[in-house]
């Protein structure tokens, strides 16, 4: 700690010249997009139509995996496994755990679609918070 005043004034004519920037929440915000964006059960995809029962989706971004989409929601593999986007997911990866809304994809118009995809262009159709919004100030 300083003893001398004239160190003590520099030090603090320092200080008193900081001008500390405007407050912005955007920036200070720790929360993430995706928490805040709108749920979106994946049964929804298909009963709105995004997706059909029957419809095979692939796993991963080679489409090396695929499976098959049952009419309540749940994929069925090749192998005869059956679970939810994210235990298939998980069942192809050994075991690991696997966010199926990344790793899962259908082909749409002669393109390759993620779920997370559709589930944004979901959310977009029906002005839910999206993970392209959420956060955002207009």
């Amino acid at each position: 700690m300083e003893r001398e005043q004239k160190y003590i004034d520099v030090a603090q004519k320092r200080i008193d010249a900081i001008q500390p920037e405007p407050f912005d929440l955007a920036v200070f915000s720790v929360q993430s997009k995706a928490k805040t964006a709108e749920r979106v059960r994946f049964s929804l995809l298909l009963e709105h139509g995004y997706l059909q029962a029957g419809q095979i989706l692939y796993f991963g971004k080679e489409h090396l995996q695929m499976a098959w989409l049952k009419p309540d929601g749940r994929l069925r593999t090749p192998d005869g496994f059956e679970g939810s986007i994210h235990q298939v997911g998980s069942h192809y990866m050994a075991g690991a755990p696997c966010n199926g809304w990344a790793h899962w994809y259908c082909e749409k118009g002669g393109q390759w679609v993620s779920l997370d995809s559709l589930r944004e262009q979901f959310r977009l159709s029906y002005h839910l918070p999206s993970s392209l919004t959420a956060g955002s100030h207009s």
